[in-house]
C-alpha cells in the first residue's frame, strides 16, 4: 500500500491514499461501509496508467481520518460526508474533479453531481440506484434486506455495534457476496479502519438518520451539502 497523506479540512485531519501522474486529470475514490480506502487498491494502478491522478480518502469515521474538535458531531449523514469531499478537494487545490463512490461513495457521488456540477466533471456511482429525497418505507422483502439497519436504530442493535463493531462488519461481508470472495487476511486489514473510535457514532447515526430515528446534523440546515466552509486547509505528504 503506498504511504497515507494527510490534509486538514475545517473538520477533519484526512487520511488518503494518492497516486498516479502529478498533472493527470483528479479523480476521487470514495468508499462505502463497511470499509476503506484501500478497497480501490486493485483499480487506482489502472486509473494511474490511464492517466489519471487518484486521491482515495478514508471517509470521517474511518482508519486514520479523525475529527480536530470533540465539539464536532459526529453526523453519518451523506450531505455532511459530500461537504468533507468538498474541502478535501479544496485542500488539495481541485476546483473540478471527477468521483467515484461505492456504496456510501455512491450515495455521496450523487449528491455531489446533482447539487454541485460545477465542481464534479463526472460520476460513476457503484452498487446503488439514485434514490433522491427521503427513503420510502420498503416493502417486506426489502424491509428483511435491511434488517441491519432496523437492527442500528435499537438501543440493544446499538450497543451492540459499539462493543462488536468488526464481528458485525464481518457479518455484512460474508453476507453480501459469494463464498469466498474474500480471505482472512483482506477482511483484518480493511477492519482496522474499524477501531477509530468515532466509527460506530458514524455508522449509528447514519444509518438512524437516514430512517429519521435520529436529530439530522445541525450543520446541514440549507442545502442538501450544507454551507461551503470557508476555514483554512491544508496538505502534506
Amino acid at each position: 500500500m503506498n504511504s497515507v497523506s494527510h490534509c486538514d479540512t475545517p473538520l477533519l485531519r484526512v487520511a488518503y491514499l494518492d497516486g498516479g501522474p502529478q498533472d493527470g486529470a483528479p479523480v476521487i475514490l470514495l468508499h462505502g461501509w463497511p470499509d476503506d480506502a484501500t478497497t480501490y487498491a486493485r483499480i487506482s494502478p489502472v486509473l494511474h496508467q490511464a492517466g489519471f491522478r487518484t486521491f482515495s480518502p478514508w471517509l470521517r469515521g474511518f482508519g486514520p481520518t479523525s475529527f480536530l474538535s470533540k465539539e464536532i458531531m459526529r453526523s453519518g449523514e451523506i450531505a455532511a460526508m459530500a461537504q468533507d469531499v468538498l474541502d478535501f478537494a479544496d485542500a488539495l487545490g481541485l476546483s473540478r474533479f471527477a468521483v467515484v463512490g461505492h456504496d456510501w461513495g455512491a450515495r455521496i457521488s450523487y449528491l455531489l453531481a446533482s447539487v454541485f456540477p460545477d465542481r464534479i466533471k463526472c460520476c460513476a456511482a457503484l452498487s446503488l440506484g439514485w434514490q433522491p429525497g427521503k427513503p420510502a418505507t420498503p416493502a417486506p422483502g426489502q424491509a428483511k434486506a435491511f434488517w441491519y439497519q432496523w437492527f442500528m436504530a435499537t438501543a440493544r442493535g446499538a450497543e451492540f455495534v459499539r462493543n462488536n463493531g468488526k464481528e458485525f462488519a464481518r457479518y455484512q461481508w460474508d453476507s453480501w457476496g459469494p463464498s469466498g470472495w474474500f480471505d482472512d487476511a483482506i477482511f483484518d486489514g480493511v477492519a482496522s479502519s474499524f477501531e477509530n473510535p468515532d466509527w460506530a457514532d458514524v455508522t449509528l447515526h447514519s444509518y438512524r438518520v437516514r430512517w429519521e430515528e435520529a436529530e439530522p446534523d445541525p450543520a446541514m440546515p440549507n442545502s442538501p451539502a450544507g454551507k461551503q466552509r470557508s476555514r483554512s486547509s491544508r496538505c502534506r505528504s
